[in-house]
């Protein structure tokens, strides 16, 4: 078992905070979030395993950039994501109104997809991907799932 902090200071010109942390189908392990109307992702390189605590700062970074937010959306709550196939799939929301999928190109460093997911009254908290669909959890009494069978 090993803790991963990380560490942003210094790594997105307008700054950085909690996000999320993830590892990618890559093999690295990807920091994003936003914050101040701005979008940022960070790539790291593993740690080895040889300690149980190590954390990640802007000497570890392979690859970083932010983009500013263009949306009009006024929830910012951001959720669960991933990394697979070249994209970061990041989930915000709280219910019906403000749940949406954000896909992102790593490779263009750009956002190729918004989805609004309205059909989902539910707060959205994390997704997955199974070998044909996308899988979104939500937070209610009925712990459901949700399932996109197109996705970019």
């Amino acid at each position: 078992m090993q803790r991963i902090n990380i560490d942003c200071k210094g790594v997105f010109p307008h700054g950085g905070g909690e996000g999320n942390t993830v590892m990618g189908d890559d093999g690295y392990i990807w920091y994003f979030g936003e914050t101040d109307g701005y979008q940022y992702f960070a790539k790291f390189n593993p740690p080895s395993f040889n300690r149980k605590e190590v954390t990640l700062t802007a000497t570890e970074v392979v690859d970083s950039w932010e983009i500013p937010i263009t949306d009009s959306y006024e929830n910012r709550t951001w959720q669960g994501g991933k990394v697979k196939g070249g994209k970061i799939y990041f989930l915000y929301g709280s219910g019906v109104n403000s749940n949406r999928l954000y896909v992102f190109d790593v490779r263009k460093k750009q956002r190729i997809a918004l989805i609004p997911l309205s059909s989902i009254i539910e707060e959205v908290e994390d997704l997955d991907f199974t070998d044909s669909s996308l899988l979104i959890g939500i937070s209610s009494a009925k712990n459901g799932v949700y399932r996109l069978n197109e996705v970019y």
